[in-house]
């Protein structure tokens, strides 16, 4: 165990942001047409839109990435070959700035905007300074930074549900994208058990199985956005919650119930919403 905590190279981590805001501030500014791709799954006509908005999206997500994987190398447990794949260090803040993007496209003035990207800008800073926090999982405050992790991974769970289920497009598309959010962001929350790449990814995918059958039945309730969100969140929060204590041995019958009284929560706030 490291007798000094090392910290992160605030300067790089001031670069890394400025460079992906930069990127997200060009997106109001491009308005060249989209291109649609068309494709048939199951049977069916789907048509996939690429727009430059959406590529921008991408590229700043790719920033992300390589900025947080460049202030990764840097800790000692990464650089001595302690530390394991840093892919996951990825996922947080590649999703933060993908639902930022989403989020700032429905900003009404200027003002509010702003605020976004600030607010964008903070999180996205806060999630990179505790992610180099947890590389070393026995430090001190690495406890501390992986709990406000977990809770800032389900918010995002909430914010990524919530938008991608507002344009109430197709099951297909929405079940799809809403597993893949749920896929990754289980990987994040289920590493922490050191249960081994493969045995995490095996129950990150069931997880997102569940989550996207979910999503599936909701396309049939009118329900809006936020309730919607809302409740495949706590279905998420209890599935994931039940495979980390599985995972990490300690599924007992009380871990069920509390789990279960979080599902009957989310059954109740959908028939709450059910079309009348």
């Amino acid at each position: 165990m490291l007798e000094r905590q090392p910290a992160i190279n605030h300067e790089r981590l001031s670069i890394v942001i400025g460079l992906v805001l930069l990127a997200l501030a060009l997106i109001p500014l491009l308005n060249a047409p989209g291109r649609s791709l068309g494709a048939s799954i199951l049977g069916s006509a789907l048509d996939i839109n690429i727009t430059p908005a959406g590529l921008i999206t991408l590229l700043a997500a790719g920033l992300a990435c390589a900025g947080v994987d460049m202030l990764i190398q840097t800790h000692p447990r990464v650089r001595s070959g302690q530390a394991g794949p840093t892919f996951v260090f990825w996922i947080l803040p590649a999703l933060t700035v993908i639902a930022a993007s989403q989020w700032l496209s429905q900003a009404n003035t200027g003002l509010t905007w702003a605020a976004q990207m600030l607010l964008a800008g903070g999180a996205l800073w806060i999630i990179i300074r505790a992610e180099f926090d947890t590389v070393d999982p026995d430090a001190p405050s690495a406890g501390r930074w992986r709990l406000l992790l977990n809770v800032l991974a389900y918010v995002l769970a909430f914010g990524l549900f919530a938008l991608i289920w507002q344009p109430r497009m197709r099951s297909l598309i929405t079940a799809t994208l809403i597993g893949i959010a749920a896929l990754l962001l289980s990987i994040d929350l289920l590493w922490v058990t050191r249960a081994g790449p493969r045995r995490v990814v095996l129950y990150s995918l069931v997880v997102a199985l569940v989550i996207g059958e979910c999503t599936w039945a909701l396309n049939y309730w009118h329900a809006n956005a936020a309730t919607a969100g809302l409740a495949l969140v706590l279905i998420f929060y209890a599935i994931s919650g039940m495979a980390a204590q599985s995972l990490f041995g300690k599924l007992t019958r009380r871990v069920l119930i509390e789990f279960g009284v979080v599902i009957l929560a989310a059954l109740i706030l959908m028939i709450a919403n059910a079309p009348k």
